[in-house]
């Protein structure tokens, strides 16, 4: 698999895929609610892939490098956030967000307020 990914680049992924835990949780309707979850899937995944030191992918690839980690691993993620994009189409954001807080739980938990990371190269924190 890839390298250990970076501390930072880890927080910087955590509090993304908080953030956006947040926003399906916040959605009005059944298109906001798939939208969020589409993006999040992408960005949980990701997490999920880089914690465990698994290479991601894009398109199909994503969903291969899932079902490899679940056959490894014997977990279920693959499964899990298809049915959660699924229920996230009929309005229902519980199922994705179930999966995505184990995910975050893994990975250290949500990150919050008091997050900051620093601009590249400008030594500033924003």
């Amino acid at each position: 698999g890839p390298p250990p990914t970076p501390a930072e680049e880890l927080a910087a992924q955590q509090y993304a895929v908080t953030d956006l835990l947040g926003d399906l949780s916040a959605a009005h309707n059944a298109d906001e609610c798939l939208t969020v979850a589409a993006r999040l899937l992408r960005e949980a995944a990701d997490l999920l892939l880089a914690v465990h030191r698994r290479w991601s992918g894009s398109g199909k690839w994503l969903l291969r490098e899932l079902n490899s980690l679940d056959q490894d691993r014997t977990t279920t993620y693959a499964t899990q956030f298809m049915h959660g994009l699924r229920e996230a189409a009929t309005n229902n954001p519980d199922p994705m967000c179930r999966t995505v807080l184990d995910i975050l739980r893994q990975s250290g938990g949500p990150l919050f307020d008091g997050f900051t990371q620093r601009a590249p190269g400008s030594g500033v924190e924003r």
